[in-house]
């Protein structure tokens, strides 16, 4: 079967800038002083199309002092057979999609920060195959 990625888009985007004021008395520690990123996705199937399914990450990004991002991202994958129970159960919607879905999500966060007058995040990649194996404690073959 044969998946490819067709589209995506921002759902939901709620920017905050927060106030340097108050946090120069503060001392940070070195973690502190990057972002934090922590994320969880969400697999979805339109009845109205056999061969489509969707994946949406909601996302938070928080860098002290300067801003919190919370948003919602949607990205859309067709594939060349009509989906099935199978593969709705299978670990691609869990591995494979987001890996080929999170860089783009990663640079419309970079871009959309820049447009802003922010400095891009540097958004680390995230290994999906531990990530599902922690979440289902089992690993892949």
């Amino acid at each position: 079967m044969e998946i490819k990625l067709i589209g995506s888009e921002a759902l939901k985007i709620q920017f905050a800038r927060y106030s340097r004021q108050k946090e120069t008395s503060l001392v940070v520690e070195a973690d502190e002083s990057l972002p934090k990123f922590n994320f969880k996705t969400e697999s979805f199937f339109d009845q109205s199309y056999s061969d489509r399914f969707g994946l949406i990450f909601h996302a938070t990004l928080l860098h002290q002092g300067f801003y919190g991002l919370d948003l919602s991202y949607l990205t859309w994958f067709q594939t060349s057979e009509p989906i099935d129970a199978d593969f709705m159960e299978s670990p691609f919607l869990g591995v494979n999609a987001p890996a080929i879905a999170f860089p783009f999500l990663r640079s419309f966060i970079s871009i959309m920060l820049l447009n802003a007058g922010y400095k891009p995040a540097i958004i680390p990649s995230i290994n999906f195959v531990k990530l599902y194996e922690r979440q289902k404690k089992k690993p892949l073959k």
